[in-house]
This record gives structure tokens, C-alpha cells and sequence, in this order.
């Protein structure tokens, strides 16, 4: 992941914080610009259809194609994201397990295209996928719960000097 800093931040920038991993399912918050209450979720699905929720509301990024659905869509709208009166920083807030920031620039070919901020460690990785981005988070916190001496042998496992050292052996 690069190293990043945060700009002037979009609309539908988003901040989820992972409170909790159990059994590899995740569960925490989201927060986001207009509204201070957060959005409690569990599991990776949860957090894919807040998030679309989220942005169909807010029209940003426009959806290049419509969502299916078997029944009629429920086309109520929230009140706080009618006015568009920012009143949060999402970017405030932090998980006790991980943070992530999340900017959804498109969603085209119905899948989501953006950029993913792991707070903590100030890393960022553009996802072309809501799958990817989720399998990014998995990965961000899998490395952040592997014990430390499994973390110093993968680095060195990693490290061009080291597998010389090995080969000559």
C-alpha cells in the first residue's frame, strides 16, 4: 500500500471502523459527512449494501447501471442526506481493530472503483471492485492479527537480501 494523505475530502467519503473480528466476520461502524449517528454493521455484506445504500441516496458516484431487484425499490429517502448539510468528519473516528477510509470514485460494470485509506498504517490501494476492496480490508486485518514473530518471518521471507543468503547456502 502507498502512503497517503488526505485532501479536501468528497461527499461520499466514507470512514468504516472495524470494532470487532469473530471468526473472520468483521463488525463495527460507518461514518460519514452528513450525519453523526453511525451506521452499525456486521459482516462484509453489511458493509457493501450501507455503502450502496449510502450512495444511491446521495447520487454520488452516479450508478452506471440500475440496480435489479425481485420486488419494488424502496425509493424513501433520509432527511439528514436531502439537505446535504455536511455535519460530520468522518475521518475522525477510528475501530478498535482497523479503520478504513473508503472513496468510491465510480461504480461502473455494477461494481464499485475507488481508493482504500488504511488508516493506522497510512496505506492506500485502489480496488476495481467491492470484492477486492473487501478482500484489501481482510488482508489489512489478518496482518494486524498475526502474531509478531509470523510478521518478522514473512517480512524476511520478503526481502531480496535474505533469499540471496538463503540461495548461497
Amino acid at each position: 500500500m502507498d502512503e497517503v494523505a488526505f485532501h479536501k475530502e468528497p461527499s461520499n467519503l466514507v470512514s468504516i471502523c472495524v470494532d470487532q473480528v469473530t471468526d473472520g466476520c468483521l463488525s463495527g461502524r460507518i461514518y460519514h459527512k452528513f450525519n453523526q449517528e453511525p451506521i452499525r454493521f456486521c459482516g462484509a455484506e453489511g458493509i457493501l449494501m450501507i455503502l450502496e445504500q449510502l450512495m444511491d441516496e446521495l447520487k454520488c458516484p452516479q450508478a452506471s447501471v440500475q440496480t435489479r431487484r425481485f420486488t419494488t425499490a424502496n425509493t424513501q429517502r433520509r432527511d439528514l442526506l436531502m439537505s446535504n448539510k455536511e455535519i460530520n468528519e468522518p475521518t475522525a473516528y477510528s475501530g478498535q481493530e482497523a479503520t478504513f477510509v473508503v472513496h468510491v470514485k465510480y461504480r461502473q460494470n455494477a461494481t464499485w472503483q475507488g481508493v482504500v485509506t488504511w488508516a493506522e498504517k497510512k496505506k492506500q490501494k485502489s480496488f476495481r471492485s467491492a470484492l477486492e476492496l473487501i478482500k484489501l480490508m481482510d488482508s489489512a486485518i489478518e496482518e494486524t492479527n498475526q502474531p509478531e514473530h509470523q510478521r518478522e518471518a514473512k517480512e524476511l521471507e520478503n526481502d531480496p537480501v535474505e533469499n540471496v543468503r538463503r540461495q548461497q547456502l
